[in-house]
């Protein structure tokens, strides 16, 4: 009886086969990323703004996961730049980290969403508050997060200013402050309900992590949703009166960038103490 004898294969072919299907499955692989990049369409545009100096960068971005949509204000200064570019892509990138642990959810529809505008409020000829709203929705459900952030930039000496740079914060301004931002909270009907009492000391204390914008005759301070309250209140923005506010307000700096208080009714330079004190001298006691 016969045996068959067995084939073998050369070593030669064998390791052409493995290597011809490791091509194969790598272009397969690669085929499958460009399809699913296929439908990524990205756009950056550059327009002037209505302000000299200042232009309007805005980028978009469609992907099977996210949408983005990022608007940005574009100075000739690397100073004012830099710190506005570096808070718009810290914001881009959490976005995309939660993006990527939350992708199976985000199919179809349910896309993640990231919504960055900003609104330019001009005080003179080259002094500018950039007040920044950043919307996300990252699980592809309704509910989004807004987060506020303000730059208050000076494009004649090429800065972003601090508070320091416009007002004397001491214990006694942030009370006086303090007292403010309560009244005008009660006006707020739709706010004032929400407001943690707690959260809203916590926040005017802290004059370092304040938002802020000055102009039009008004001291505007901004709370990110959940900040001072409940999340019904939404993100919360209240407006102060610089004129009670002008004893606080460095009036070298005020003059010069020509800031107005509002209605032509320039107070003189006395604290609201002082004021008082001098209103019950001359009217003496009941």
């Amino acid at each position: 009886m016969n045996k068959r004898k067995k084939t073998r294969w050369p070593v030669w072919l064998v390791g052409f086969i493995v290597l011809a299907g490791g091509i194969l499955g790598i272009n397969l692989m690669v085929q499958n990323v460009l399809a699913g990049n296929h439908s990524v369409t990205e756009n950056v545009e550059v327009s002037p703004s209505a302000y000299p100096g200042l232009n309007i960068e805005t980028r978009t971005k469609n992907t099977k996961h996210y949408i983005l949509s990022i608007s940005n204000v574009l100075s000739n200064s690397k100073e004012i730049n830099t710190p506005i570019q570096t808070w718009v892509n810290d914001q881009e990138k959490k976005f995309l980290a939660q993006v990527g642990t939350g992708a199976k959810t985000l199919q179809g529809d349910h896309r993640a969403e990231l919504n960055i505008t900003v609104d330019t409020n001009k005080i003179n000829d080259h002094l500018y508050s950039l007040v920044f709203t950043s919307y996300q929705i990252t699980t592809g459900g309704a509910n989004g997060q807004s987060i506020i952030k303000s730059f208050n930039i000076d494009t004649a000496e090429n800065k972003i200013l601090n508070l320091s740079d416009i007002m004397t914060y001491d214990k006694a301004a942030v009370n006086h402050i303090m007292s403010i931002v309560k009244e005008e909270l009660k006006k707020q009907k739709n706010v004032h309900s929400y407001v943690f009492e707690a959260e809203l000391q916590k926040s005017i204390k802290n004059p370092s992590g304040w938002k802020w914008s000055i102009g039009n005759g008004v001291f505007t301070l901004y709370f990110n949703k959940y900040e001072i309250a409940a999340g019904a209140a939404g993100t919360v923005q209240v407006n102060i009166p610089l004129k009670s506010l002008h004893s606080y307000l460095k009036k070298d700096l005020t003059k010069k960038w020509n800031i107005t208080y509002g209605n032509n009714d320039e107070p003189k330079g006395k604290r609201p103490t002082q004021e008082i004190l001098a209103f019950l001298l001359e009217e003496g006691p009941y």
